[in-house]
């Protein structure tokens, strides 16, 4: 298995999408650890 395809089988964490540090205790206080894919796609435009 080649490296980029372990990366893209890696889930995302909400600390991945370079969000502030209060949202993302937010998001932690609340139990949530990845987002859903679209989440993803749509803090990565942020």
């Amino acid at each position: 298995m080649s490296s980029d395809v372990s990366i893209a089988l890696s889930p995302i964490q909400f600390s991945d999408l370079g969000l502030a540090e209060p949202i993302l205790r937010a998001i932690a206080d609340t139990g949530y650890t990845h987002p859903t894919p679209i989440q993803a796609q749509a803090f990565r435009w942020c």
